[in-house]
């Protein structure tokens, strides 16, 4: 009844003669489109609107003033708008459809949701660069950075090499990197500052991540910042990246990465099943812990079974090779946290809950869309981004 009520009184309003408009008035050139009716939408339902549009023959343009004045986009109010994509940015289309409907009363075609967020996601992307520099300083600074697969439309995989039996791909990488602050306290576990995490999430290659994480870790003024971490597994672009974007920074290899690599040395010298395995493992995670890296570099080529001393060998390059990030209790010692359980965990809530659900299938465009609208939500910048006139962006770049 309220929402009735909203749409009557708005209508009334919007169709006032006496309603002044800036630009209402015919220009030399053009000729008047009197009383010409449209459908809004609006928070309060759909409206319906009568006003003056504007024809240029010369120039073969219309122009609606009381349409621009409203900053319509796609016949929606900006508020409205700003609603739509949030609610897209959760569930699939048809279900932001229904969800709609049940808990605001508007409803919206799921394909108009989709061309919305077509239209909008682009000039979005845009402005989520545009966000104003925090000026607050931290004594302590991490980025960490991860990456998951999404199912994307097979045109997209068409040539892409992959994991399936044919070598073929079914998914495609989404790079996903997070920045926070700490403030560290004597003799305390790390925490992480509330609300202090924002997010990037690209399907773009490591190349154009990269500047983007480093673009986003400059506006936390992390150069203000008297320590930085870079945490990640020990995939080559992650350390390319914090070689060359993070120089500063210290970068720690995630430590349950590291451990799967050391339970998969273990199960190469021992059966996993027997119990000298498990202690194995268990001896060499406190070693692990302890900086005792060649220790276990050594020891493991001392038990190597004949025959294998090639393959343990291969598994030792990774050890030797990524000693200086497995520091663990060095970096215990000065307070950082060793694991990258928080990008992980928005890889499994930022990326996977929208983006992997069963029967998806993306095209990049539809899921850099809907990856800028989460990121932005993820890191409490959402309403901010649109204060930036997304809807202005939008109908300059159409």
């Amino acid at each position: 009844m309220f929402l009735s009520a909203g749409c009557q009184i708005l209508e009334a309003l919007l169709c006032d003669p006496g309603l002044a408009i800036e630009g209402n008035e015919r220009r030399d050139g053009e000729r008047c489109l009197r009383d010409q009716t449209r459908i809004i939408d609006t928070l309060f339902g759909a409206v319906s609107i009568t006003r003056h549009g504007y024809y240029d023959a010369q120039a073969g343009s219309s122009r609606y003033p009381l349409d621009e004045a409203l900053q319509l986009l796609d016949g929606f109010t900006p508020a409205t708008a700003k609603l739509i994509c949030r609610f897209a940015s959760r569930e699939p289309y048809q279900v932001a459809s229904t969800e709609l409907a049940a808990t605001t009363g508007l409803r919206i075609d799921p394909r108009r949701i989709q061309r919305l967020v077509q239209k909008v996601g682009p000039a979005f992307r845009k402005l989520q660069n545009a966000l104003p520099q925090q000026e607050e300083k931290a004594p302590r600074m991490y980025v960490l950075a991860d990456g998951t697969g999404i199912p994307m439309r097979p045109d997209v995989l068409r040539g892409r090499k992959g994991k399936q039996p044919d070598g073929s791909a079914k998914t495609q990488e989404v790079k996903v990197g997070c920045v926070f602050s700490e403030h560290p306290q004597a003799d305390e576990d790390p925490v992480r500052d509330p609300h202090s995490t924002t997010y990037v999430a690209t399907m773009k290659p490591s190349d154009q991540f990269g500047p983007m994480l480093r673009a986003e870790a400059r506006r936390r003024n992390i150069g203000a910042a008297d320590e930085m971490v870079f945490i990640s597994d020990a995939a080559h672009y992650f350390k390319e990246i914090a070689r060359t974007c993070f120089p500063q920074a210290t970068w720690v290899l995630d430590f349950y990465h590291a451990s799967e690599h050391l339970h998969e040395l273990v199960h190469t010298i021992y059966n996993p099943e027997t119990k000298k395995a498990q202690n194995l493992a268990r001896m060499w995670t406190r070693w692990l812990l302890n900086d005792k890296v060649d220790r276990i570099v050594k020891r493991a080529r001392q038990l190597a079974p004949q025959g294998l001393l090639e393959n343990i060998n291969h598994q030792l390059q990774y050890f030797e090779k990524h000693r200086d990030g497995m520091m663990y209790k060095t970096f215990s010692d000065k307070g950082y946290f060793i694991g990258s359980g928080v990008v992980e965990a928005g890889c499994k809530t930022l990326i996977g809950k929208r983006l992997k659900q069963s029967g998806m299938f993306w095209s990049e465009d539809g899921a850099e869309n809907i990856l800028a609208f989460r990121s932005a939500i993820f890191s409490e910048n959402y309403d901010d981004i649109w204060q930036l006139n997304v809807r202005r962006q939008a109908r300059q770049a159409a």
